[in-house]
């Protein structure tokens, strides 16, 4: 309308009706599509001097998205069970795969919270390409997982998983801490697995395993222990393996952006094809800056981590009025601009700093809802008071 009011001989209403169809209009599939088609490209564009030993790495992991409380969500995407009926909000699970060198999100799952999170993330292996390394935490550190990538072509670096023990005596020692292992297929099938992909894995596998120490304060643990397909010691030592699954810890820097800084957290949609729809968009615009990030990268020869997401939001809000009435050669000087300005707001160098996850700002005292609130507010009076 504010667009409108400028226009000579305008009429508008303030009836969103027609808007409201038209997101209910788009293809649901149309989206996802464009989504991985927005990342392949970025993949592609990526400089090959700044790929890890020649290869591209991608990260993996899962979170939650909340949305509004209505029956239909809650029927698709129930709640915890262990939230008290009405008091709660509808939960959906997410598992991104992203590009660990332009950030972009190449392909997402979305299911029900009580949806295994291995189950999704081995749906999206099948994403994976010849020579790739995906780089993932201890939960994905299992015999299937590391089988499943491998055969894709690709390598896994995974920490150990937690339940895992493996005799180090019967493997063949590579260096200090670093070893060359023999792992057997489980006897029973995992639960987030079908039987068919089960019987698909090979009956063995070698895999190697290597630990290091890290002494920074700040850090939840001081050994790491790691998993990986790349056997080759010579060609990918210990230490550039550590350094390697140090940088894992961008996915949670792009979940980060992805829920507080696009307010991804809580989707504001009544049904689930509409709620699926806007978490796609919100990818969509996610990878739409990286682009813009990595365009500045690309003409400015920095590296892409150095640059700020939010800082390329800011800009582009900021010169949306400007870039709305611009003419052809006026947009792209905008644009030019808008490059180098990003550029001068890069991220400063604070290697193994250490930020406690605390709140500085106290909460308000409300007290939490326990119960349903019609019981609470059963009259006009009552709800007056």
């Amino acid at each position: 309308m504010a667009w409108l009011a400028t226009q000579a001989d305008a009429s508008f209403s303030s009836d969103t009706s027609a808007y409201t169809q038209a997101r209910q209009r788009l293809p649901e599939k149309a989206l996802e599509q464009l989504v991985r088609q927005s990342g392949r490209q970025l993949d592609e564009q990526e400089r090959a001097t700044e790929r890890w030993q020649g290869h591209r790495v991608k990260v993996l992991d899962g979170s939650t998205v909340q949305m509004c409380d209505t029956v239909a969500n809650q029927s698709e995407y129930p709640q915890p069970s262990s939230q008290t009926p009405s008091c709660g909000f509808p939960m959906a699970k997410i598992v991104v795969l992203f590009s660990l060198l332009t950030g972009a999100v190449l392909d997402v799952m979305i299911a029900p919270f009580t949806t295994s999170e291995l189950g999704l993330a081995r749906l999206l292996y099948q994403q994976l390409c010849p020579h790739d390394v995906v780089v993932a935490d201890r939960f994905y550190g299992t015999y299937a997982d590391l089988s499943m990538v491998q055969a894709q072509g690709a390598h896994a670096v995974f920490r150990l998983h937690q339940s895992r023990k493996s005799d180090l005596e019967r493997g063949k020692r590579l260096g200090e801490a670093d070893y060359l292992v023999l792992w057997h297929k489980p006897l029973k099938c995992p639960k987030a697995m079908s039987r068919q992909q089960f019987d698909s894995l090979p009956n063995s596998l070698w895999v190697r395993q290597l630990s290091y120490s890290v002494s920074q304060p700040g850090f939840r643990t001081k050994t790491v222990t790691l998993v990986t397909t790349l056997l080759d010691a010579q060609t990918y030592s210990k230490s550039s393996l550590a350094a390697l699954y140090h940088l894992r810890w961008q996915v949670e820097v792009n979940l980060k952006h992805l829920k507080t800084t696009l307010k991804l957290e809580f989707v504001r949609c009544k049904s689930p094809e509409m709620v699926r729809k806007d978490l796609l968009v919100h990818l969509l615009s996610y990878n739409l800056l990286r682009s813009f990030m990595l365009k500045s990268a690309i003409e400015t020869a920095i590296p892409i981590l150095e640059l700020s997401l939010q800082a390329a939001r800011q800009l582009l809000v900021s010169f949306i009025p400007q870039l709305m009435y611009a003419n052809d050669l006026q947009r792209d000087q905008y644009y030019d601009l808008m490059l180098v300005l990003l550029w001068e707001q890069r991220l400063p160098q604070r290697p193994n700093r250490v930020e406690p996850r605390v709140v500085k700002r106290r909460p308000k005292s409300y007290p939490r809802m326990t119960r349903p609130r019609s019981p609470i507010c059963s009259t006009p009076t009552q709800a007056l008071i």
